[in-house]
């Protein structure tokens, strides 16, 4: 079922050629974190946002808007879309924020759409956030799903 999703969304954002990148566990996940996928994280630029939102509004499960999620470490706008038993979240990339629990404060996370590593997964070509953009974020969140990730993009696991 996270095949049919994976293609549903990307094919939306690249039918109406729009940038984004993938990040969180599915990134991981593509670089090789071998553990149930939960969801799939991505970011667009600002600028298409409310585009994607209306392109996919028949699928939101969560309303778009700025969320701000403590237990996970996140600040940022996105809406949340439900494929089949999927959940994705596309978030803007404008005003993100983690919580980084080495200084116990938020601070921000820059999206760099410039620098994407791409990868197959599910015979489906997805731009993913850089390897080293994502394990630095997720050494910042250290929740323990996080360090795992890290181990496993690393090789570790």
């Amino acid at each position: 079922m996270t095949a049919e999703a994976l293609k549903w969304v990307t094919g939306l954002l690249e039918d109406n050629k729009v940038t984004y990148l993938v990040c969180g566990g599915f990134a991981a996940f593509a670089y090789g974190a071998k553990r149930t996928i939960n969801d799939i994280d991505i970011f667009v630029p600002e600028a298409n946002f409310d585009q994607i939102v209306s392109l996919g509004k028949e699928y939101i499960s969560k309303p778009a808007r700025h969320y701000i999620e403590e237990s996970e470490g996140w600040s940022v706008k996105y809406v949340q879309f439900k494929y089949g038993e999927t959940k994705i979240e596309v978030g803007s990339s404008k005003d993100v924020a983690i919580f980084d629990a080495s200084i116990k404060e938020w601070v921000a996370l820059k999206v760099n759409f410039s620098k994407l590593e791409h990868r197959s997964v599910f015979g489906i070509d997805v731009p993913l956030m850089a390897k080293e953009d994502l394990i630095h974020y997720k050494k910042a969140l250290a929740r323990p799903v996080d360090l795992h990730d890290i181990e496993a993009i690393r090789g570790g696991a």
